[in-house]
């Protein structure tokens, strides 16, 4: 009798608990939700703004280029994934969570590779093949791992969907590990071999960019594998229930940041366009004065006023000769 009433107790406590954890846990996911939704407009605003920048300066449109298609996918699937994560929970609410999650994460994988691209290029042709042999098979895990986790929302009892789940996720995170260490060697050894660039005026303006790239490129993939071991240890911490008052604040901190930090990742990229877009302009500003200048010498020994047009200084006029043009919207 004694112990029925101790396993009723302990069942009682267990169930508060859990109720308690929910309930904060919900009130975390609320308010992350709705300040998402503030942080996305931003940047959908500086999207908007960066697009029409570059647009501008090479007078044409820029929107349907690859990455500013991915970096509004990966806005919109960053907020729809955070703002259903904050509703009550439904399975079909769950699952579109998990949809969402997962065309970011894939978003993020093309992006990667879109923008990481000349850098490849430039530090050897195999870097680039093997990048896109490693995001081929970390997109093809990550589809397979979050389909089936869909599935098991209703089929818990379906031990073999859930085995396959399991591996799938274990193989992914190692190969999405693989990859963005793979990407930060290549950011990191273009970065080097311009150590001994006395000045970066001294370089191509395609150099600066690929420089521009680089730095950002290597905060974001440092910044990726700090979301890769937050994620874990949140999966670690949801192993059991906290018990103090201390545990919840850790766990609550930990998912927040957890949520929080695709989001930090999405302004980084952004930082990264502005930065090339600014760089771009500048070197505009460089070939136009390049241009008067000439056009005043030619003007000084010729008196002919029509030999080189003031209006050639365009993106499109741009052969410096050193890396192959490359996308720098």
């Amino acid at each position: 009798m004694t112990g029925a009433t101790t396993s009723t107790m302990n069942a009682t406590a267990t169930e508060a608990q859990l109720t308690r954890y929910s309930e904060r846990l919900n009130s975390l996911n609320h308010g992350i939700g709705w300040s998402t939704i503030v942080t996305s407009t931003l940047q959908l605003l500086m999207l908007a703004f960066l697009v029409r920048k570059s647009d501008r300066l090479d007078n044409e449109s820029s929107f349907p280029k690859p990455i500013n298609l991915l970096l509004l996918l990966m806005i919109l699937s960053n907020l729809a994934w955070n703002y259903i994560n904050s509703l009550t929970f439904s399975p079909i609410g769950a699952a579109f969570c998990i949809a969402s999650g997962a065309i970011y994460q894939i978003t993020v994988s093309f992006y990667t590779l879109e923008r990481g691209k000349p850098v490849f290029l430039a530090v050897a042709p195999y870097a680039n093949r093997a990048s896109k042999v490693l995001v081929f098979f970390v997109i093809l895990l990550q589809v397979v791992s979050n389909t089936l986790c869909i599935y098991t929302i209703e089929m818990w009892d379906s031990l073999l969907a859930l085995n396959i789940m399991n591996v799938a996720q274990i193989i992914g995170n190692v190969l999405s590990l693989l990859f963005e260490v793979f990407v930060l060697y290549c950011y990191g050894w273009y970065i080097h071999s311009l150590r001994e660039v006395s000045s970066l005026m001294d370089v191509s303006s395609n150099i600066r960019q690929l420089r521009i790239i680089s730095i950002y490129g290597t905060c974001t993939m440092v910044w990726n594998l700090f979301w890769q071991g937050i994620m874990n240890a949140y999966g670690f911490l949801m192993g059991s229930l906290p018990q103090t008052e201390a545990e919840y604040l850790v766990s609550m901190s930990v998912g927040g940041l957890m949520i929080l930090m695709p989001t930090v990742y999405i302004f980084l990229q952004l930082g990264m366009k502005w930065a090339l877009c600014n760089e771009h302009e500048r070197e505009l500003e460089r070939m136009k004065q390049d241009l008067l200048s000439a056009r005043e010498v030619t003007m000084g020994s010729t008196g002919d006023q029509g030999i080189i047009p003031p209006d050639t200084c365009t993106h499109s006029s741009r052969k410096d000769g050193v890396l192959p043009e490359f996308d720098s919207s």
